[in-house]
C-alpha cells in the first residue's frame, strides 16, 4: 500500500491505545530536548543575549506548531469534515458517536498523539512562561476534553478544536520569534493575524462547536458520564479563551487609543540575566 493511501485509510482510537501515551510523551520530551540543545541553542547565539532564553523555548513552540498545523491540516484534508475547524455551523451531522471506538484516518490518529504528547510533556517546560496558572488550567481542560472525545468516540469536535488551536498559535509564536530576531514589522503583522485568528477561531469558532455539542440531542451509547465531563472541560477551555480574549481586546484598545506598541499579552518569563537575578 502506498504511504498516502495508508495515511488516508481508516483506523480506530480507543482506550487500549492509551497505553502508548507514556512512550509517545517520553519520545516527544527527548525530541524537544534534542532540538532545543543542539539546534535552537546554537542559533540563539546569533541574537541579543537577553533574548536567547526566550528564543530557545518559543522557537521550539514555533517548530511544534508549524509541524502540528501542517500535520493536522493534511489529516483533515481528505475527510468530509475538513472545513469544520474553520466553520462549524453546518457540522452538527458529524459529531455523532462513531461506535465503540473513534473511527478516523491513520494520519488523524498520528495527529492526535502528536498534539497530546506536546501538551502532556509541556508540563516540564511550563515554567518557561509567565502565565503559568492559566496555562496549567488550559492544558488540563484541553487534554481532558480531547481524551474524553476519543474515549466516547466523538472525534470531530475534539479534532476540530485541536486544529483551530494550532492555526492560531502558529501566528503567535512566529510573531514572537520574529520579534526576537529583530524583524519588528513582520512580527507586528503576525501578531495582528494572531489577534484576528484568535477572535474568529477561538472565540467564535469554539463557541459554535460548544453550542452544537451541547444542543445536539444525540444518543451516547457508552461512557455518558465521561461525555458530560468532556463537555464541561470544553466549557472550561472556552472560559480560558474568553479571559485571553479580554486581554487581547484591552491590548487592542491601548494600541488604537493610547498608541501602545503591538505585543503579546501572554509574554514570556525574563531573559537569562533576569533569571540569574
Amino acid at each position: 500500500m502506498h504511504i498516502a493511501d495508508y495515511c488516508r485509510s481508516e483506523t480506530t482510537i480507543g482506550a487500549d491505545d492509551l497505553i502508548y501515551a507514556p512512550f509517545t510523551i517520553a519520545a516527544y520530551a527527548i525530541y524537544r530536548l534534542f532540538l532545543s540543545q543542539f539546534f535552537l541553542k546554537p542559533l540563539s547565539l546569533l541574537i541579543n543575549e537577553k533574548l536567547r532564553y526566550k528564543f530557545i523555548h518559543r522557537g521550539f513552540d514555533l517548530v511544534h506548531y508549524v509541524c502540528s498545523t501542517i500535520l493536522g491540516t493534511l489529516a483533515f484534508s481528505q475527510r468530509p469534515y475538513f472545513h469544520c475547524p474553520f466553520y462549524f455551523l453546518d457540522c452538527g451531522k458529524y459529531i455523532a458517536c462513531t461506535g465503540p471506538k473513534v473511527v478516523c484516518s491513520h494520519l488523524e490518529k498520528i495527529y492526535f498523539f502528536f498534539f497530546a504528547s506536546y501538551y502532556l510533556s509541556d508540563v516540564f517546560w511550563i515554567s518557561t512562561t509567565k502565565d503559568i496558572k492559566m496555562l496549567i488550567a488550559h492544558h488540563f481542560v484541553t487534554i481532558t476534553m480531547i481524551t474524553g472525545c476519543a474515549l466516547v468516540a466523538r472525534p470531530v469536535g475534539g479534532l476540530s478544536i485541536m486544529l483551530l488551536h494550532d492555526w492560531v498559535d502558529i501566528f503567535l509564536y512566529s510573531g514572537k520569534v520574529m520579534n526576537y530576531i529583530g524583524l519588528k514589522l513582520i512580527s507586528d503583522i503576525l501578531m495582528v493575524c494572531f489577534a484576528a485568528s484568535f477572535i474568529y477561531l477561538r472565540l467564535f469558532g469554539c463557541l459554535t462547536i460548544l453550542i452544537t455539542i451541547c444542543t445536539q440531542q444525540l444518543e451516547q451509547p457508552h461512557h455518558a458520564k465521561l461525555y458530560f465531563i468532556a463537555r464541561c472541560a470544553f466549557g472550561g477551555l472556552y472560559v480560558c479563551h474568553c479571559i485571553w480574549g479580554y486581554q487581547i481586546f484591552c491590548a487592542l484598545k491601548r494600541i488604537f487609543f493610547n498608541k501602545d506598541s503591538i505585543h503579546d499579552t501572554r509574554s514570556d518569563k525574563g531573559s537569562d540575566k533576569e533569571k540569574a537575578e
